[in-house]
């Protein structure tokens, strides 16, 4: 890399030219650092004793669609980046969430996105969404309308597992919230271990 630059240099200066470099700050350059700033999920894993007595209430869900490599809960995930083991990247440009049923716990920053996009674009898709309890937020009463059921799911300092060290985020920040399993298009197998929340 230094050589390129001095021959960059080299070059400038024989066409009379120069080249300042000057420090910009990624609260400045939020469109050259926009890909470090996106949360991905990957802070978090819903606890695995939760998530099987999920699929133990509602049968097997056979792809989580917001996962990383590190915290994915099934086989077959998409994942926001290209990732090893990934079957897809951006599970809003997947076409095949009728063939499937769909794990979803992303990033609470798109929950409103996937919510519009369950209800709008892929109505009839079988889906089990986690998702707080935020009465305020736009899309927390469309999700119930729509919903089979939902179940309370255990205080957060339970429901997660933290997968950095020093994770940033808001389950961090807010230890007094709480979640629901939401089921879209999937009527319960068993009795859930959880309260019903509706």
């Amino acid at each position: 890399m230094r050589d390129r630059v001095i021959s960059l240099q080299h070059t400038l200066s024989d066409l009379g030219s120069s080249l300042v470099a000057e420090h910009v700050s990624g609260e400045r350059n939020v469109v050259a650092d926009h890909l470090s700033r996106v949360d991905v999920g990957d802070a978090f894993q819903l606890n695995q004793f939760v998530f099987a007595d999920l699929q133990r209430t509602i049968g097997p869900c056979t792809i989580d669609r917001f996962a990383t490599t590190a915290n994915a809960l099934l086989p077959v995930f998409n994942s926001y980046f290209l990732e090893l083991g990934s079957s897809g990247v951006d599970a809003f440009a997947q076409t095949n969430w009728h063939a499937h049923v769909n794990f979803c716990h992303p990033p609470l920053a798109i929950l409103g996105r996937l919510v519009n996009f369950l209800l709008h674009d892929v109505p009839s898709a079988r889906c089990l969404v986690i998702a707080p309890v935020w009465r305020s937020a736009p899309w927390f009463a469309p999700l119930l309308l729509h919903a089979s059921c939902a179940y309370w799911l255990p205080p957060v300092e339970f429901l997660f597992v933290r997968l950095l060290p020093d994770p940033p985020g808001p389950y961090v920040r807010n230890q007094d919230w709480r979640f629901v399993a939401v089921l879209l298009n999937v009527e319960p197998l068993s009795p859930p271990p959880f309260p019903t929340f509706f």
